[in-house]
């Protein structure tokens, strides 16, 4: 696995283009490798490919973190993309899977993730199924609770090799940090067409920044979770878990 760092020029127009619409930032992000056909709704998974954008918190700079299963080839960013002015090598990319690799069940570490957390409603419950109704899959809402959000991803965590170091009450999980995003601006879907011949239809994901700390509990399960990523929205900018060895512990 690959880890790539961009710190990106915020006076580029492709730039501003990205940042205004993660549709695009998609495709530029997956120009970075190999026999793509941008259309490819497949590309994405194909090269395991997840992406985060963050801002440096010293310097403010725009940094594009992405993690992928090879490695990535920057050479084809449009001219001036990358911040030229930084003493950082730029682009930088590492390969990450001997760290990932050495993970074990016990490790902790803190974390950063931004995840678009959703609950399913207007599905099918038990007894209506058993009366013979047809299944309904229902659809997909945002959780905009605090509580809902940090409850969904205590249950991804279940599922995927950690829990999240939490306390009690009123105070449990009180080393994890949500920060509520605006919503991210997205990109107009295939489908209901227009009489005029535009689309209709756009995307958007309400965007939570977790930060915080976790145990590792099953590392197979959490190796492959930081591989896979977590929840939804991962061509846009979410399901990227970042780690790093928690001090003192």
């Amino acid at each position: 696995m690959y880890l790539s760092r961009l710190i990106l020029n915020p006076g580029n127009k492709a730039v501003r283009r990205d940042l205004a619409d993660c549709q695009e930032l998609h495709r530029t992000v997956l120009g970075g490798y190999p026999d793509l056909n941008e259309e490819d709704a497949d590309a994405r998974e194909k090269f395991g490919v997840l992406h985060r954008l963050d801002i440096h918190p010293r310097s403010g700079a725009i940094v594009l973190l992405v993690q992928s299963l090879v490695n990535p080839d920057w050479s084809s960013l449009p001219a001036g993309y990358l911040l030229i002015d930084t003493d950082l090598e730029n682009p930088a990319c590492k390969q990450i899977s001997e760290q990932y690799g050495g993970i074990k069940s016990g490790d902790v570490f803190t974390f950063r993730l931004r995840a678009n957390p959703t609950k399913k409603v207007g599905t099918s419950r038990v007894e209506e199924i058993k009366l013979g109704k047809p299944k309904s899959n229902g659809k997909r809402v945002p959780l905009k609770n605090e509580a809902e959000q940090i409850s969904w991803l205590k249950r991804k965590g279940d599922h995927g090799g950690f829990e999240l170091i939490a306390a009690k009450a009123i105070h449990e999980l009180a080393d994890v940090l949500v920060k509520e995003e605006s919503p991210q601006k997205g990109a107009y879907l295939k489908g209901n067409q227009c009489s005029n011949g535009t689309v209709n239809n756009r995307l958007s994901f309400v965007s939570v920044l977790y930060e915080g700390k976790l145990i590792v509990t099953d590392a197979c399960k959490f190796q492959d979770t930081l591989k896979a990523g977590i929840g939804s929205g991962k061509a846009y900018g979410f399901g990227l878990l970042s780690i790093a060895s928690a001090r003192g512990d």
